[in-house]
């Protein structure tokens, strides 16, 4: 008889008392009751998942999941008399990912596709609970759900935030084996730091995204990186013309703000005089007054507009001067970083002058009073 290739979890809640012992189609039929009597009445999920066993020592990886099927299915007794429910056929289509080809394809769609929307959600955490049950470790689950093979949409995947939950309980579970509760921490040893970032630069308020970034800027930062070593990590040397409105541009100045909320005595260090020894002169002039700024030139604006200040108030310029300077650049240029900083310095010029004619004849006033 062919055996479908169901797997182990099939088993967990349907395997009766005393593996082994003769079980009538009736008592099938009253387990089948109790287990649609426990999804309605619902237990608290964590509850549910700290009542599994979670201690034992076998190492379970997808590459055995399918002896244990077999292992399990000579256990029960009738076992082709068995109505499997959407979370067995579900976790039965991901093991055949699994053995299709020994580097698999990104097929997770196809099998969502065959079950309701509405249905997801308690499959996904049934599933997980049959992970645990096993105790899957999160790597494995992770290659389970395909999240290995999604590069940059990773936190676009419907089974990430499910993912997330299951790394996040096994972590606490095992907490006295010190398992890593970082995210980071797992998804390195599939996807690089780079796809991480552009991954979560799709997804600009996905709390797991953001929870991701987080942890790559701690890890960074203990590991002692300077903004300048992740500007060479990150290879935005390379990235050309684009610059501004690159993902990992803008991850850097994040990082480049962390870095100086938690070392104040780098306060005095500039983003500008970091790309100045990072880029080439002409080609950092060009970028600065020829392309178009971004939100992630927004530390780079005001500093231009301070250095400039600083320039007209040291020089004295005349106010019509840096006006008209201001009035006189080319409309293409007044969206660039030079551009804006222009303009509002500018402006701030003119208050800082006229705040000192006003102190200079309130001073010249009070001696003629005299």
């Amino acid at each position: 008889m062919h055996l479908p290739c169901v797997l182990i979890f099939f088993a967990v809640a349907t395997r009766p008392v005393g593996v082994g012992a003769h079980v009538t189609d009736d008592q099938f039929e009253v387990v089948r009751h109790l287990r649609v009597q426990e999804r309605a009445h619902g237990k608290d999920k964590e509850e549910r998942m700290n009542s599994l066993n979670l201690g034992g020592e076998e190492e379970i990886s997808t590459s055995n999941l399918h002896n244990l099927v077999e292992k399990y299915r000579m256990e029960i007794p009738n076992f082709d008399l068995y109505k499997p429910s959407p979370t067995d056929i579900f976790l039965d289509k991901l093991l055949k990912l699994q053995e299709t080809n020994s580097r698999p394809t990104y097929a997770f769609n196809t099998v969502m596709d065959e079950f309701n929307e509405e249905e997801m959600p308690m499959i996904f955490e049934e599933a997980n609970e049959r992970f645990a049950a096993e105790n899957l470790d999160p790597p494995t689950v992770f290659k389970l759900y395909q999240l290995d093979l999604v590069g940059d949409t990773l936190f676009e995947q419907p089974q990430m935030v499910y993912w997330v939950r299951y790394q996040d309980f096994y972590s606490r579970r095992h907490a006295d084996l010190m398992v890593p509760q970082s995210l980071l921490a797992q998804m390195d040893k599939f996807l690089s730091i780079e796809t991480l970032v552009a991954a979560a630069a799709r997804v600009p308020n996905d709390a797991v995204a953001l929870r991701v970034k987080g942890e790559i800027k701690e890890f960074w930062w203990h590991a002692g990186l300077t903004p300048d070593d992740v500007f060479t990590r990150l290879d935005l040397e390379k990235v050309g013309y684009s610059l501004f409105v690159n993902h990992l541009f803008h991850f850097w100045t994040s990082y480049f703000s962390f870095y100086k909320s938690k070392k104040p005595e780098t306060s005095n260090v500039s983003m500008l005089s970091l790309l100045k020894k990072r880029l080439e002169q002409p080609f950092l002039r060009d970028l600065l007054t020829k392309y178009y700024k971004s939100d992630a030139t927004l530390i780079l604006e005001e500093e231009m507009k301070s250095k400039l200040l600083r320039q007209w108030q040291n020089t004295g310029i005349q106010v019509n001067d840096v006006l008209q300077t201001a009035a006189e650049m080319k409309e293409e240029h007044l969206k660039t970083v030079f551009g804006s900083a222009l303009q509002d310095a500018a402006i701030k010029y003119r208050l800082y002058k006229g705040t000192e004619i006003n102190r200079m004849n309130d001073v010249a006033g009070g001696r003629l009073s005299q």
